[in-house]
């Protein structure tokens, strides 16, 4: 964003400068590129222009992006502020500048950003004055920096406030745009226009041109009819919480809202930092021309996909991108330039490929993306006229059967793989002929011509035809096999589905041709499906590549296998029978489940027992292992139950007793865990060390439990961490809790400091001063000392007394800092000082 600083700010209601800069332009990724091509400041203003500011006020990618001043001006020099995306160009010594000497700067700044492929477009905003701009809003935004201040106060000193007479008023966050420039790149967080204060839950607008406005209906799960920026879990509204809030950065994310008392904290992150003034869109605001902006695109291809077509035939390709123009080249890198635009049409006789770049000629930015041109030949037929028989079937034997016409492609065209074919009764392939199930194809005579048009990818087609013929069949009808298995335990197929090798359909084709010598004196071909219809037709083919390769069943447990046998002694095809011939019988594995829930062994504890039991009608036998080893039944007269003490895998494998000897096997996994085990030799205290010391837990002879901690309460909070950081002094109880339940530990922990002040008052609060982390159990034998100003010995202590009660010799001593020295038990020693304070 672009601001002008002047000497005379508010001097007047309105600027008579107008600024003017170009719209966007294209910005060339990596380089150091001036952020206008264009800039001019036209008119007068009554007052001096000392400084200008420039800041990214959309698309800022924190981290990646730069904007510096380029060559050497006399009386200009430039400073870049990260946080706010915002860049300064002031006068050296404060004196005013030209508008030649602005313009001629302005010129000069340049945009980096270290992104090799920015994709979001970055916005940069001109205007007079140090408030920031947004020019998608047309608003101008400043932060006044108010500790303390109540919403109260803030709302009504916004209001008190104006900006070249436009009218303030606490922020009113329209757009994720806006909630960026006021939230993250404004150089503090404080109050904006928000508040639920009227109606709990109802968040409306409070000024501006959106008062009464509603933007949030509800607490932490409610809706935004426009828009809301709230951080997580807010509006929580804790202790009357009415008013919204820029969150601090250190808290959630980053420029998100939260809801806050009227009066805040007076320190820490939820403490009132001041407040966002928002000025323009109100009644009576002049009409101010002192702003524009520019706007740098980061242009890319939004859309590309690779065609295909003909060979010799015009295609059309056609792209999406964010820029009007894109070049085409015809080689990744440097290659000649065939082309500028979205849509670029060309005659191509084989594949191509074309590289697109979405920034100009001389860009070095290697951004060219590959756009492929598949072209495919015409297709290759193989024979004009293609002679296919089929078997009659039905008892009429009237030469009318079905064909799967689909089949027969491979014997069409050479490259039939990768073209689509369409089957017509008439010559001139009309739709009104065309047949909607060529894989149900029946046929209305014993020869019949069908017409086939062949297409390739990129509509390239050639026709050709198919002549029908149907002939006689003939099978054995009293051969029969069965072949059974166990089902497979852990498989991807549905429940009863078994995939069977080639060695099973071997063996089944053998015992076909041994069960009648017409088989064993002619050349046949034995196929194989798996139903009638097929078998028929011919498609659907059981078939292996390997001896690897698995048939897999179409229904659960019992598939039928049919045999179609054809006679390859003929020029066509003769089918000799069709018939179900087999059946792969599928035999059902135990089914049995847990009896337990168990999941974690406690070593501290009892054995626990886990166990399985049938859910079915049969009865099994079962064996267990451990870890990989046998594990023997320890409860008596019952094989499908063990007891535990000690985690690991454990497996049950129950077994059929039918005689079909089919097992299955069932995982339980139990983790081990025990309740932890914490001496003083594991605890790390770092204390004497401020107002707060530090607590580590040494967890490596914890045990195999999986913990968390808490100070001072078992019930918790937990944390995982056994770390504690800013821990007051004192003893201090440190729970272990082991995650699994095995059960809670804990220890004591002196965290040595002292008080910092102490009223004896008699009214039973800090009536005695004494060190903290100090007692009987703890550094017992240090000795305390208290002295006056002057170095005076007042009081001698030891841990284990109440403290001192600030007299001495029996009267009281005057309100006052007093001094100590502690020689603690374990050789350290401490000194400081401390207030005595009274009622006055």
């Amino acid at each position: 964003m672009l601001l002008f600083t002047f000497n005379s700010l508010h001097a007047q209601s309105e600027s008579l400068l107008r600024l003017t800069a170009n719209a966007s332009q294209k910005y060339c990724p990596k380089t150091e590129q001036p952020i206008v091509t264009d800039f001019n400041i036209e008119g007068n203003y009554d007052g001096d222009i000392s400084a200008l500011y420039i800041q990214i006020s959309s698309g800022y990618k924190r981290g990646s992006d730069e904007l510096k001043l380029l060559g050497n001006f006399d009386n200009i020099s430039g400073q870049w502020n990260t946080s706010e995306a915002k860049f300064t160009l002031k006068s050296i010594n404060g004196s005013a500048l030209t508008h030649s000497q602005l313009i001629e700067a302005v010129k000069s700044v340049v945009f980096f950003s270290s992104d090799s492929n920015p994709t979001v477009d970055r916005y940069i905003s001109i205007t007079i004055g140090n408030a920031n701009f947004l020019p998608s809003s047309g608003h101008y935004y400043e932060f006044v920096s108010a500790v303390n201040i109540t919403w109260t106060a803030a709302n009504s000193a916004a209001e008190s406030k104006s900006y070249f007479g436009m009218q303030g008023y606490l922020a009113t966050i329209q757009s994720r745009e806006e909630a960026v420039l006021v939230g993250e790149l404004s150089p503090g967080v404080g109050w904006i226009g928000g508040t639920d204060q009227e109606q709990e839950g109802v968040w409306k607008w409070a000024g501006g041109p959106e008062k009464g406005i509603t933007f949030w209906e509800g607490g932490v799960n409610g809706s935004s009819p426009n828009f809301a920026f709230w951080n997580n879990n807010e509006p929580n509204n804790l202790g009357n919480e009415d008013y919204a809030h820029i969150t601090d950065n250190s808290i959630g994310i980053n420029g998100s809202w939260n809801d806050l008392p009227n009066q805040t904290t007076t320190s820490g992150s939820y403490q009132a930092k001041g407040y966002v003034v928002e000025y323009g869109g109100m009644p009576g605001d002049p009409e101010l021309d002192f702003s524009t902006s520019t706007r740098l695109i980061m242009a890319q291809i939004t859309e590309i996909n690779d065609v295909e077509g003909c060979e010799n035939k015009a295609l059309k390709m056609t792209i999406s991108a964010n820029v009007p123009e894109v070049n085409w080249y015809d080689s990744e890198t440097g290659g000649n330039l065939l082309f500028k635009g979205l849509s670029y049409t060309a005659q191509l006789t084989q594949t191509t490929t074309f590289w697109l770049d979405p920034y100009s000629e001389d860009c070095p930015a290697d951004t060219r993306v590959p756009l492929r041109a598949v072209i495919y030949s015409y297709p290759k037929i193989l024979t004009p006229l293609l002679i296919i028989e089929q078997c009659d079937e039905d008892d009429s034997n009237d030469g009318i059967a079905l064909f799967n016409l689909t089949g027969f492609e491979s014997k069409l065209s050479l490259h039939y793989q990768n073209e689509t074919f369409e089957y017509f009764t008439s010559i001139d392939l009309s739709q009104s002929s065309k047949i909607v199930h060529p894989e149900e194809f029946q046929n209305n005579a014993f020869e019949q011509i069908v017409y086939v048009k062949v297409t390739a990818p990129g509509d390239c087609f050639e026709d050709t035809s198919i002549l029908l013929k149907v002939s006689a069949n003939s099978i054995d009808a009293d051969f029969y096999q069965t072949f059974e298995t166990c089902e497979t335990a852990v498989k991807t197929e549905l429940p009863g589905i078994e995939g069977w090798k080639m060695d099973t359909f071997d063996l089944l084709r053998s015992e076909i041709i041994a069960s009648n010598i017409k088989f064993q004196e002619q050349n046949i071909l034995i196929s194989f499906y798996s139903n009638g219809k097929d078998a028929v037709l011919g498609g659907n083919t059981i078939t292996f590549h390997s001896p690897s390769d698995q048939y897999f069943m179409e229904t659960p447990y019992l598939q039928p296998i049919w045999a179609r046998i054809d006679n390859l002694d003929l020029n066509q095809i003769s089918c000799l029978g069709v018939q179900e011939v087999a059946l792969l019988k599928v035999n059902k594995l135990p089914e049995f489940e847990r009896t337990d829930d168990q999941k974690i062994v406690c070593l501290n504890l009892d054995p626990v027992q886990i166990g399985g039991n049938s859910t079915d009608e049969r009865d099994y036998q079962y064996t267990w292992e451990r870890n990989g080893v046998a594990f023997e039944n320890n409860i008596p007269e019952s094989d499908n139950r063990i007891a535990v003490s000690d985690g690991g895998r454990y497996v049950v494998t129950a077994t059929t007793t039918d005689g079909t000897n089919c097992s299955r096997s069932l995982e339980i996994l139990l983790t081990r865990s025990e309740m932890a085990h914490i001496s003083q030799d594991d605890l790390l205290v770092e204390d004497l060390i401020g107002d707060t010391g530090n607590i580590t837990l040494n967890t490596e002879n914890l045990g195999s439990g999986d913990y968390e901690f808490s100070l001072d309460d078992s019930s918790g909070p937990y944390q995982d961490k056994a770390f504690f950081e800013g821990v007051y002094p004192g003893i201090i109880e440190l729970y272990v809790r082991d995650k699994n339940g095995c059960g809670i530990s804990k220890i004591s922990v002196s965290l040595l400091g002292h008080m910092k002040f102490f009223s004896p008052n008699g009214d039973g609060i800090n009536d005695y001063w004494q060190i903290l982390g100090v007692n009987e159990d703890f550094q017992s034998n240090s000795r305390i000392y208290i002295y006056d100003r002057y170095g005076k010995l007042l009081a001698n202590l030891r841990p284990s007394e109440m403290g001192w009660d600030g007299t001495f010799n029996g009267n009281p001593l005057p309100q006052n800092d007093y001094w100590f020295q502690v020689f603690f038990e374990d050789g350290r020693t401490h000194s400081g000082h401390f207030s005595l304070l009274r009622n006055p």
